[in-house]
C-alpha cells in the first residue's frame, strides 16, 4: 500500500479501530471524572492526510473568496465559546499526561451539545478549528450531517453529504487529523483527491 492509500483509506481497518478506542477511552475519562469529553458516535473514521504548517494554514486575508472571520452574532460569547473548549480539552490533556496515555485523539465537540449553542457558535469553531492544534495533539472533526449544516443547507441529515464533505475539506486543511464520517467512501475519496492536490 503506497502513501496516498495508507493515509487516507485507513476506512473499515486501522481507522475503525482507532475510533473504537477513541470511544473506550472517551467512556473511561467518563467514569474516572467530569472532563466534559462527551462519547463520540463512531460511524466510521477516516484518517486524514497530515498538513504542513498546520498551526498556521489558515488564512486571516478577507477578500470575495475568503470571508472574514468574526465574532459570534448570538449565543455564547467568542471568548467564552472558546475558553470553555480549552479548559475541557486542557484538561484530557492533563489527565494522559498523568496516566501516561499517548494514544489519544481530542474532540473539540462541534455541535448543540449545551443548551445555550447556537449554529452560529458552531460555524465559528469551525471556521478557527486550527485554534486546537495547539493542544499539540490530534484533533477528530466530527461535524457529518450535524444540524448547523442541515439548518444552513435547509436538508434533513441523509441530504447533507454535499455541505458536510465542504466542510469536511476545510476543517482538514486546518489541520484535523481524524474526520468522523457517516459517508465513508466519499470522504475517503474527498480525502484521496485532497492529497493528491497537495503533491508537488
Amino acid at each position: 500500500m503506497n502513501v496516498a492509500e495508507s493515509s487516507t483509506m485507513l476506512v473499515w481497518g486501522a481507522a475503525t479501530a482507532y475510533a473504537i478506542a477513541l470511544v473506550c477511552f472517551t467512556m473511561l475519562l467518563a467514569r474516572h471524572a467530569d472532563t466534559g469529553v462527551r462519547e463520540p458516535a463512531a460511524v466510521g473514521a477516516v484518517r486524514a492526510p497530515s498538513v504542513e504548517g498546520a498551526t498556521s494554514a489558515t488564512s486571516t486575508t478577507s477578500g470575495p473568496d475568503v470571508p472574514a472571520r468574526r465574532p459570534v452574532a448570538e449565543g455564547i460569547a467568542r471568548s467564552t465559546l472558546f475558553a470553555g473548549l480549552a479548559l475541557h480539552l486542557g484538561a484530557v490533556v492533563t489527565r494522559c499526561a498523568r496516566l501516561e496515555i499517548d494514544e489519544y485523539v481530542l474532540d473539540p465537540a462541534v455541535g448543540r451539545w449545551v443548551p445555550e449553542r447556537t449554529n452560529e457558535d458552531d460555524w465559528e469553531l469551525c471556521r478557527n478549528f486550527e485554534a486546537f492544534l495547539t493542544f499539540g495533539r490530534p484533533v477528530l472533526a466530527a461535524i457529518s450531517r450535524k444540524t448547523f449544516i442541515g439548518d444552513l443547507l435547509g436538508k434533513e441529515p441523509e441530504e447533507r453529504l454535499a455541505g458536510t464533505l465542504a466542510l469536511t475539506m476545510d476543517l482538514v486543511r486546518q489541520g484535523a487529523a481524524v474526520v468522523r464520517s457517516h459517508d465513508v467512501a466519499e470522504t475517503a475519496d474527498l480525502l484521496r483527491v485532497y492529497e493528491k492536490m497537495r503533491q508537488t
